[in-house]
């Protein structure tokens, strides 16, 4: 069994984890009708298969600063390899 052989079958094993689906989105440069210039939120990917994964509360980072809080929470998204995504997305 080669080391390919290996990578496909871990591979679908992995990928019947996902449990979610996501749209990735890359906000662009367009050009309004009245000739300005704008930016606007276009779809690469839709309803793509995907899982998320948390590492518990040690992830979520509440910190007061001065009036409003600030709440950090740190999410890795698992989904294909065959996707051709742009640094810049956004799910």
């Amino acid at each position: 069994m080669s080391v390919r052989d290996i990578f496909l079958k871990a591979k679908s094993a992995v990928e019947r984890l996902y449990d979610r689906a996501a749209t990735i989105q890359r906000y662009e440069a367009y050009q309004k009708p009245n000739g300005a210039d704008g930016m606007q939120w276009v779809t690469k990917h839709e309803n793509v298969p995907c899982r998320l994964s948390s590492v518990g509360m040690q992830t979520l980072n509440n910190a007061s600063q001065d009036d409003v809080n600030a709440i950090q929470y740190d999410v890795k998204v698992f989904c294909l390899a065959t996707l051709t995504c742009e640094l810049a997305m956004c799910l």
